[in-house]
């Protein structure tokens, strides 16, 4: 079973009180966090390690990982940020990092050596349609040259038509072509050898709450997932909430629609509520946003969170819980985001390629017969069935009998 996974781990969750952005959209979830600094984002770190411990994956995807604090501010032995990922991987694991300039977002990838091979290059880019979302490639070989290639995107997104499906997935379609043409030209960068991986493995948080990419396409290859995508996003007020704070949104924008037309513009999609009002007291903005609203992980409605695999058999994705049987009924004391993975089954020998045509007949292969022996072939020729005898014998047994025939018929005449 070969496992790969994705986990936005909060950049907000990684910084002192007094470094905490008020602009991110998790600063709600992070005021439950009364154990600061950094209780949440070592949770999740934790919850990280156990589940490289227990699904022993071969790559996992990071995103909103810092980079800029672990070189300026942070001490050597500092357990935050890349640093603190980095320090506590089994040795087969590799962690490869790398942020874009507009705000020093970072992403990591991280692998299993002895499985995929050493590295063998990268490439960061930024989202031209929406600075400080990296788009990062890397490539590792192995010694047979077999090549696997590990794309990690935290996508762009359109917020302000976060009510307007076609609107907000106009983005998600840049996304798609975004990293589907980065990555051909990353494979083609050297004209005179050009890559064509074995295996391509896509993460990221793509803020695709809607689900609209469902597979890439590189290399002519489908890079795709089975099934539905989990709600692992986020908390929030408009993107969790109980059944009860949730608003549906519209499938268009629409110039000043009527009534009628509103009502069947209405798509299936929902989000959360901005606001909730409890004894006459409207409650909303950068609070600790109240139980009533739905703070849960089962409260959680947008989808984004993903894996994609060229493999021959991938598979469903799955919210990593580890084992807890209550995990999806509390709210988070991790990251505002869900770690979310894929388990694929692997190849057996022979499977996913044409079966190989019959070997021509040798003189010195074997036919088997009823009972299960085998007889040599002997003097060149092919041994017959009983029922290639028995025809041949009756074949015989009709040309005595016409030539028999025929030989009464001319002492009849004469």
């Amino acid at each position: 079973m070969v496992v790969v996974g994705t986990y936005n781990m909060s950049f907000a969750g990684d910084k002192f009180p007094e470094k905490m952005p008020t602009f991110a959209s998790e600063y709600s979830f992070h005021l439950m966090d009364n154990d600061r600094p950094r209780m949440f984002w070592n949770n999740a770190k934790a919850h990280l390690f156990n589940f490289i411990d227990k699904k022993n994956p071969l790559a996992v995807g990071l995103q909103e990982m810092n980079v800029k604090e672990i070189e300026q501010d942070f001490k050597a032995d500092d357990k935050g940020g890349i640093n603190g990922i980095k320090t506590g991987l089994p040795d087969n694991y590799k962690i490869v990092s790398d942020k874009v300039i507009a705000n020093d977002a970072a992403v990591s990838i991280i692998y299993n050596e002895n499985i995929t091979g050493k590295f063998f290059k990268k490439k960061t880019l930024d989202n031209p349609h929406q600075g400080g979302r990296p788009l990062f490639m890397v490539l590792t070989k192995k010694e047979d040259k077999t090549y696997y290639l590990f794309v990690n995107m935290h996508g762009a997104q359109d917020a302000a038509n976060g009510l307007f499906e076609k609107e907000f997935n106009d983005m998600m379609q840049k996304n798609k072509v975004f990293l589907e043409t980065e990555v051909e030209k990353f494979l083609d960068m050297n004209p005179k050898e050009k890559i064509n991986p074995d295996h391509i493995y896509i993460m990221g948080d793509f803020n695709d709450r809607y689900d609209y990419i469902e597979k890439f396409t590189i290399k002519g290859k489908d890079v795709l997932y089975i099934g539905d995508s989990p709600k692992a996003c986020c908390h929030n007020w408009d993107s969790m909430g109980k059944e009860t704070e949730r608003v549906t949104i519209q499938k268009k924008k629409l110039e000043g629609p009527t009534l009628e037309a509103a009502a069947a513009n209405a798509s299936e999609k929902v989000q959360g509520k901005k606001s909730i009002t409890i004894n006459d007291e409207e409650k909303k903005g950068g609070i600790i946003i109240p139980t009533e609203h739905g703070i849960n992980i089962a409260d959680y409605i947008n989808k984004g969170d993903k894996v994609f695999s060229s493999d021959t058999h991938a598979g469903k994705l799955h919210i990593y819980t580890g084992g807890e049987a209550d995990y999806m009924n509390k709210p988070s004391n991790k990251s505002d985001h869900e770690l979310v993975y894929m388990e694929i089954k692997e190849v057996t020998e022979g499977e996913g390629a044409e079966a190989p045509a019959p070997a021509p007949a040798t003189e010195t292969s074997t036919q088997g017969t009823e009972g299960g022996w085998g007889l040599p072939k002997l003097f060149g020729g092919k041994r017959k069935s009983r029922k290639g005898r028995k025809s041949k014998k009756n074949k015989k047994s009709n040309r005595k009998t016409k030539k028999m025939a025929r030989k009464t018929k001319k002492k009849g005449k004469k």
